[in-house]
């Protein structure tokens, strides 16, 4: 048991290392500004989505004036692949004047809170009683249940350790 708290707890550091590293890219992306993300029609979505979407948005808009003069048709791809607006969207905001709302952007590339999901309080909890919780109701599972759990509890414990056996045996 004890080798099993002793990995929980080198586990937990390396899921906070990690999750370090992607609120640090997220703040990244939060905060920093491209050259071509300058133009008018990104400022509602500057520090709001993914920069990622504003450099798709960006290209879509760049490839506009070749679509017109060559008399194509916007498949509205981005659109639909992406919740992102397409060409004849962004022409219609070039047209008029008006900036890219957030609205305009699915809610996938807004994703940007790293806000705790739960709250964290300074309650001290005994490990060893919950973890006895844990077994017993996992314990009065039949079989099938018992393994299904035991592999979702390995996953949260265990993140980057895959399930795939070695072909070395």
């Amino acid at each position: 048991m004890q080798v099993f708290y002793s990995k929980l707890a080198q586990n937990d550091y390396e899921y906070v290392d990690s999750d370090i590293a992607i609120k640090e890219s997220f703040t990244l992306s939060k905060i920093k500004l491209m050259n071509q993300h300058d133009h008018p029609l990104f400022e509602l979505l500057r520090g709001k989505v993914s920069i990622a979407a504003v450099d798709l948005i960006f290209y879509k808009k760049k490839k506009i004036d070749n679509l017109f003069n060559h008399r194509s048709v916007c498949e509205h791809h981005l659109s639909t692949t992406c919740g992102l607006p397409c060409a004849c969207q962004l022409s219609g905001y070039l047209e008029t004047g008006q900036k890219v709302s957030v609205d305009a952007v699915h809610v996938f590339w807004r994703k940007l809170d790293f806000s705790p999901a739960y709250i964290i309080s300074d309650e001290k909890i005994d490990v060893r009683e919950e973890m006895e919780k844990v077994t017993k109701h996992v314990l009065a599972q039949p079989e099938s249940v018992q393994k299904s759990l035991l592999k979702k509890i390995t996953s949260i414990v265990f993140p980057f350790k895959t399930d795939k056996k070695s072909s070395e045996s």
